[in-house]
């Protein structure tokens, strides 16, 4: 095991800290070594530029806590137990990483097991692998930075300097790279076609050149058809468009890219616009000679039959279900008005959909009847980026006459708008989780620790018991014996009121704060499954609530448990560290960020391994094209107690483009970025994790045998599982990675896309999806939300069409 010994640095802890030097030249003390176990250790000092203090603290806040209350320090805690729990002692180190591309090693550590000096990660690192440039982190490529550095690679020993040292001490604050960056593609050396009308080329990608690019010119709006085929291994075909003119592919300029798999021939069709566009065709796999046959046709826009100003509108016949027409958007017609009339109360559903370029779409009504668009006149918007199905529903429309406004954003595009009106009718409430009584009806317990028996009902539907813990602890309840649905929650009445409140933005600061949602624990089964809770308290009042689902009748037993403890053993905690390009965001960017990494701690109660679950996440930032927003996925996966892979890190990648929407917009953000770091537990990333939660990838369904398909149920009023439905036909990025926005989820945070007007909202599906995960769940931190109007499924039911599959 490593110890103060190994890892200690003299000459980086004296040059740290002149303060020290100062009193070892004067003889106060013998060494630095002397002053840190005296007095450094305490103030906090780091005693290599192996182990950063105030990262180990704020990455474990259970040790923080620990050091915090004087039962030990940082380096005292990792020396002692963190290096055998695989925490990490600085921010560039991953022991998981380490141990999993080091076989070697964690085989030695493994037959260490049960020695009197064990071997740990880090003190193989420390000791040997620093020295023999191993892998130990995905930010820091040892090789790379030598190759990249001959100063340094001269000067580097055993026992002395290392790559990480240097790039520690002396690196970061020259500049350095720490690793190589992402292989660029070159647009500059495209083989150019000219301006394209039909062309036909035969070439080759695979081991020996994995790329072709051509480039071709178009003096006027085309559609453009492109056909790879006559392969024989599997190569892709990519359309892009060099955007910021730099001469690189870079993210977001692959407008659109075919990759069937093995064999199949590779085809795309896309209205462009005039201007120079490039096709990359691509080794995925094997060598392969093809042919590769590109046309340009020249497109005619339709006849405009629709105004362009709402005094000369289109007028939609009569709504009977739903009206589809087709039409154009574009640099020579930029703009569509459609007039329609509804004679009583309706919910109106609109799609634009589609579309080859980014159009928006508005719902609007001429209140002042000046024939001119105002500000107050616009009742809902959409304006969803790139080519995205445009969408509004809304609900109890008033009768009378309303426009709806296609406008082009960028580009030309053909498209079809759907709209269909329905009389109102009122929403169908959920299964009946009834109101909760008062709090003010509680039992009183003399302690945390008690077991009582009981019944609810639809004459009583819950039971309340409240205690006091005067230290904080692990509390744990269990609910049995039960004869119908009930659940088992646990309470804290942060506002006073007797009441309990849902979960909302009570104090306006735009995140969900922790004393704004008042059910604290709340993991529900369906019939009459035992239901437990577990959670870790604070000093306080607490209720705990028996309480009937939908009405039903059921005896119950309940018994609790409360163990002291100052920090929780099992804790779950997002540790983000932020990294490079984050400079350019502000402080109060990087705290929304935080919080929308606490609005998920928040939702998991607490870990499924033996002990803690920490996820670290490196959040970088890169200036991007303005409608991009951020992109985050999982890294490390482990086993947990349940065999279950779960996410340890992850990367997390925002827009710092000034021009983003994301920038300038404190909600939009959190609600972004809530999205992407659930992406990181698993959300949509882990689903096919040997969990198959992807029922049927063609149509687009999560399995219904789950606890996300017994809500959905829930949410449709019926008590049967039901599946949902995912985006599909979105492009890689979107498909069966999301709950389907248009017509399905509309506000919902795992949505495909959000609007920067529109607040998402975190619900019970969501939650339910990471139970299916594997997480311990708090369904209490759920937001209230119901299905969008617009869902078909709804639609059915209040048609009383019991056809929901």
């Amino acid at each position: 095991m490593l110890d103060i010994n190994s890892l200690w640095d003299e000459s980086f802890y004296l040059n740290q800290y002149p303060d020290v030097a100062q009193q070892v030249a004067s003889g106060v003390f013998n060494s630095g070594l002397q002053h840190f176990q005296a007095v450094g250790k305490f103030e906090q000092r780091d005693p290599s530029i192996l182990f950063d203090t105030e990262f180990y603290l704020s990455s474990y806040p259970d040790v923080a806590t620990a050091v915090q209350q004087g039962q030990t320090t940082a380096i005292d805690h990792f020396l002692n137990s963190g290096q055998f729990e695989n925490l990490d002692p600085f921010a560039e180190f991953y022991t998981n990483y380490y141990l999993t591309n080091n076989p070697d090693v964690a085989t030695a550590i493994q037959a260490g097991t049960g020695n009197k000096d064990p071997l740990t990660g880090i003190e193989h690192f420390v000791k040997y692998g620093q020295y023999e440039n191993r892998n130990f982190s995905p930010i820091f490529d040892p090789y790379y930075y030598l190759q990249l550095n001959p100063d340094v690679a001269g000067v580097v020993s055993p026992g002395g300097l290392s790559a990480i040292k240097h790039y520690l001490q002396y690196g970061i604050e020259e500049g350095r790279l720490s690793e190589a960056p992402p292989l660029e593609i070159s647009l500059t050396a495209a083989q150019s076609l000219g301006n394209l009308s039909l062309e036909t080329i035969s070439g080759f990608v695979g081991n020996a050149n994995s790329q072709n690019i051509y480039s071709f010119t178009l003096n006027a709006t085309s559609t453009v058809q492109l056909n790879l085929d006559d392969l024989s291994a599997d190569a892709d075909l990519t359309l892009v468009e060099d955007f910021n003119s730099n001469g690189l592919l870079d993210e977001f300029e692959s407008l659109e890219a075919s990759i069937a798999e093995g064999t199949a021939p590779e085809e795309i069709s896309s209205l462009l616009s005039p201007g120079t566009y490039y096709v990359l065709v691509e080794q995925f796999e094997g060598d392969t000679n093809y042919n590769l046959s590109l046309s340009a046709t020249p497109f005619t826009p339709p006849a405009d039959t629709t105004g362009n100003t709402l005094n000369t509108a289109r007028d939609f016949d009569p709504l009977t279900g739903s009206t589809t027409l087709n039409e154009f958007v574009g640099d020579v017609d930029v703009q569509d008005v459609y007039r329609l009339t509804l004679s009583s109360s309706s919910d109106l559903n609109v799609n634009l959909q589609d579309l080859s370029a980014d159009a928006d779409l508005e719902l609007i009504q001429d209140t002042n009847g000046n024939g001119f668009v105002e500000e107050d006149e616009i009742i809902e918007s959409s304006a969803a980026p790139n080519n995205v199905t445009e969408a509004i529903a809304t609900n109890a429309l008033p009768a009378g006459t309303y426009f709806l406004l296609v406008k082009q954003f960028e580009g030309d595009t053909t498209y079809n708008l759907t709209v269909s009106a329905s009389a109102s009718t009122p929403a169908l409430s959920l299964p009946e989780r009834t109101a909760d009584s008062s709090l003010t009806v509680a039992k009183v317990e003399n302690s945390a620790k008690f077991s009582e028996n009981g019944q609810v009902s639809a004459s009583k539907p819950d039971n309340y018991y409240s205690f006091t813990v005067g230290e904080s602890g692990v509390f744990s309840a269990n609910l049995t014996g039960l004869t119908g649905d009930a659940d088992v929650r646990l309470i804290r009445d942060f506002n006073g009121n007797a009441q309990v409140d849902p979960v909302a933005d009570r104090n306006g600061n735009g995140f969900i704060d922790d004393d704004e949602i008042e059910v604290v624990a709340w993991q529900w089964e369906r019939g009459t499954s035992n239901e437990s809770i577990r959670a870790f308290l604070q000093p306080g009042t607490y209720f705990l609530q028996a309480k009937s689902f939908n009405k039903q009748t059921s005896d119950y037993a309940v018994n609790t448990d409360f163990t002291p403890a100052p920090s929780d053993p099992r804790q779950f905690s997002i540790q983000l560290n932020f990294g490079e390009g984050t400079q350019d965001l502000t402080e109060a960017e990087r705290n929304t960020v935080r919080q929308a990494a606490n609005r998920l701690e928040q939702v998991i109660s607490y870990s499924t391994f033996e002990g803690p679950h920490f996820i670290k996440i490196d959040v970088t930032a890169a200036n991007q094209d303005e409608n991009v927003l951020a992109s985050a996925g999982p890294r490390d996966l482990a086993l947990d107690l349940n065999r279950n892979v779960m996410s340890i890190s992850g990367e997390a990648t925002l827009n710092s483009n000034p021009e983003s929407e994301v920038r300038d917009n404190q909600r939009y953000l959190y609600d972004t970025m809530i999205h992407e770091l659930a992406h990181v537990l698993g959300i949509g990333t882990l689903w096919d994790q040997g969990r198959e939660l992807i029922a049927d990838e063609e149509k687009g369904l999560y399995n219904p045998n789950s606890y996300a398909g017994l809500y959905y149920g829930e949410l449709l009023g019926t008590s049967s599982a039901i599946p949902v439905e995912l985006t599909t036909g979105k492009g890689a990025g979107s498909d069966l990675g999301h709950w389907n926005k248009v017509p399905n989820f509309g506000l919902e945070m795992m949505v495909e896309w959000g609007d920067k007007d529109e607040k998402q909202l975190t619900s019970q599906l969501t939650i339910a999806s990471l139970r299916d995960i594997g997480f311990n769940v708090n369904y209490g931190a759920a937001e209230e939300y119901s299905l969008p109007f617009s869902n078909p499924q709804l639609q059915a039911r209040q048609n009383n069409n019991s056809s929901i599959a």
